[in-house]
């Protein structure tokens, strides 16, 4: 992937370019899909998101991060409880691997998490 950045004459094919439209467009529907993903205020963010590849053991190249609708739980914020924003999910698990390998990481707050519908009949495999 490097070489392809760095050579200024690279050129993408047009699969490539459809390829990427394809992919950045399941990205939106993803993100459109659970209010989890639009959180409306930094209290919110610091309530609600997590990050669980970090320390000494952490993956390189992974970064991933749980969103937590946490119904009725008390927030570090002012001691109120935390708003129903999604009634379809209690939670929801983003990956990104920057590696051009397959990860596996465990995440000791899940419990059973499935892979989003758009991605399970994605465009790439």
């Amino acid at each position: 992937m490097r070489e392809a950045i760095a050579d200024g004459n690279a050129q993408p094919t047009a699969e490539q370019i459809g390829l990427t439209s394809t992919l950045f467009n399941e990205f939106l529907q993803i993100a459109a899909s659970s209010p989890l993903f639009s959180l409306q205020s930094a209290a919110d963010v610091v309530d609600r998101v997590g990050f669980h590849n970090l320390g000494k053991a952490a993956v390189p190249n992974l970064v991933v991060m749980s969103v937590d609708d946490g119904v009725g739980e008390v927030t570090n914020s002012g001691g109120v409880p935390r708003a129903d924003l999604d009634p379809n999910a209690d939670a929801l698990v983003v990956v990104f691997n920057g590696s051009t390998e397959a990860q596996s990481i465990s995440v000791r707050t899940a419990s059973s998490f499935a892979l989003h519908a758009v991605q399970q009949a994605s465009a790439d495999a």
